[in-house]
């Protein structure tokens, strides 16, 4: 198989995968503020809350959690082929498939949920913890 037979067969196994490790950096930079909220506003508790076996089920669930999220984009794209007189050899291209072409499919998974999973729930996570964080540290300081 020559080199310019083989990218686009990698395209539809690197997408799902550099969308999972999206996801999971997501999830757990959320899990990291998480932790820091916990430090900050719960000292007495973070001791027992905080610890490594409990970070690592976290990291265990993420990755789970991603990959389960993640499964329907297997199903995005294929391979077509088509032959060029041009070039006297068969090429191959990286397109989406019939299920990515869905209309539902686009609608519930890509946009609700993708906005949801990836900008709602993350964000507003963010954005609640890292407010308490600043106001007990604000609290602190007086």
């Amino acid at each position: 198989m020559e080199r310019s037979e083989v990218y686009p067969h990698i395209a539809s196994a690197a997408y799902p995968l550099a969308t999972v490790m999206q996801t999971a950096s997501v999830y757990l930079t959320m899990t990291v503020s998480l932790e820091r909220y916990v430090a900050v506003c719960h000292p007495l508790r973070a001791r027992s809350l905080c610890t490594y076996g409990r970070a690592r089920i976290y990291v265990i669930v993420i990755v789970v959690f991603s990959f389960l999220y993640n499964i329907p984009r297997l199903w995005e794209g294929k391979i077509k082929s088509e032959w060029s007189p041009e070039y006297n050899t068969t090429i191959y291209c990286p397109v989406q498939s019939d299920f990515r072409d869905n209309e539902i499919y686009q609608t519930v998974y890509i946009h609700w949920l993708y906005l949801i999973c990836m900008y709602l729930v993350p964000f507003l996570s963010l954005a609640v913890l890292n407010a308490h964080i600043y106001r007990q540290v604000s609290e602190v300081g007086h």
